[in-house]
C-alpha cells in the first residue's frame, strides 16, 4: 500500500509530475481524509473500489481496449484521484467533481500542477507567489543581500523550470526595488510596483 502514499510534499508533486501527468492522467478529483479517519483504511477503499493494484501489462491492455486507468496518490491527509481518457467507473462515481488539470491546475502546497505545452508544468501557485512578493517587498529595502538570497534559497519549492523562472522573477523584483530605494531609503516603504 505504501506505493501510492507519498512521504514528502516533494515526492507527491514529482510524482504527479514526473510519472503521471505526462502519461495522460489529466482528470482528477481531489480531497482531504478527515481527521478522525484512518488513512489506510481509506487507502484500501480506493483501491478496491477502483481497481488500482493492476500490473502495468494489464493498464496497457486496458488502454488499448479503450479503457481509461486511474491512479491514487496520498500525502498525510490530502489525496488526489487522477485518470486517463477512456472508460472506468471512476467517471461515474465522481461524476461533477472531475476536473482537468489541463484546464485547472492542481493546487497542492503552494505549488500549481498541470498540463501545458505538452508536458506537465510546476510553479509555485499565483496566490502564494503574490504572498512571497508582498513579503519580500516589505523586507527588500533593510535586508541585507545575503540574508535576502539566504530567504530566497530557503524557500522550499523544488526547482522546476518554472519555479526557478519565477525566484529569478522575484529577485529581479527586489534588486529593482533596491537599486530604487538607495538614494533615498527613508521614502522607500510605500513604494508599489
Amino acid at each position: 500500500m505504501t506505493a501510492f502514499v507519498a512521504d514528502s510534499v516533494s515526492a507527491f508533486v514529482r510524482r504527479l509530475a514526473v510519472n503521471l501527468i505526462p502519461n495522460g492522467y489529466w482528470f482528477y478529483v481531489s480531497g482531504s481524509i478527515p481527521v478522525d479517519k484512518d488513512p489506510l483504511t481509506v487507502d484500501a477503499k480506493f483501491i478496491e473500489m477502483h481497481d488500482l493494484n493492476q500490473s502495468k501489462h494489464a493498464r496497457y491492455r486496458r488502454r488499448l481496449a479503450g479503457q481509461a486507468s486511474v491512479a491514487y496518490v496520498r500525502y498525510e491527509q490530502e489525496f488526489i484521484l487522477l485518470a486517463t481518457h477512456g472508460e472506468h467507473a471512476f467517471f461515474e462515481r465522481e461524476a461533477g467533481q472531475i476536473l482537468d488539470l489541463r484546464r485547472r491546475p492542481v493546487r497542492f502546497h503552494g505549488y500549481s500542477i498541470s498540463y501545458r505545452n505538452g508536458h506537465a508544468s510546476v510553479r509555485i501557485h499565483t496566490t502564494e507567489y503574490t504572498r512571497l512578493q508582498r513579503y519580500l517587498d516589505k523586507q527588500s529595502v533593510d535586508w541585507s543581500d545575503l540574508k535576502l538570497q539566504h530567504a530566497l534559497d530557503s524557500l522550499g519549492f523544488d526547482p522546476y523550470a518554472p519555479v526557478r523562472q519565477q525566484l529569478a522573477g522575484l529577485k529581479r523584483r527586489i534588486q529593482r526595488r533596491r537599486w530604487a530605494c538607495r538614494p533615498r531609503l527613508d521614502n522607500c516603504r510605500d513604494l508599489d510596483y
